[in-house]
């Protein structure tokens, strides 16, 4: 299934992504869209996925996010925001 994805094309590979899952009756979990538009193109990874059967067989997935990586807004709004904040305490 992984030949299917080449990674040189995020949109075609979330477009195939999306049609594959919707075959089974199932969507791109929010937090993986979330975590795969935080970075710009090379800052996430994802390293490995498994399934917790101490919680409902539940997915997990280890992120790799190279906050180098993280677009200007989103640095804005996790980091920039609470810089400003250590420097008056």
């Amino acid at each position: 299934m992984l030949a299917q994805f080449g990674g040189e094309d995020y949109n075609d590979d979330l477009a195939r992504l999306k049609s594959l899952l919707g075959n089974l009756g199932c969507a791109i979990p929010p937090l993986y869209k979330q975590y795969s538009e935080v970075c710009e193109p090379g800052g996430v990874q994802f390293i490995d996925f498994g399934s917790d059967p101490d919680f409902n067989n539940c997915v997990d997935g280890l992120v790799l996010v190279d906050l180098t990586y993280l677009k200007a807004n989103r640095y804005q709004r996790y980091i920039g925001a609470h810089l400003g904040a250590q420097k008056s305490a």
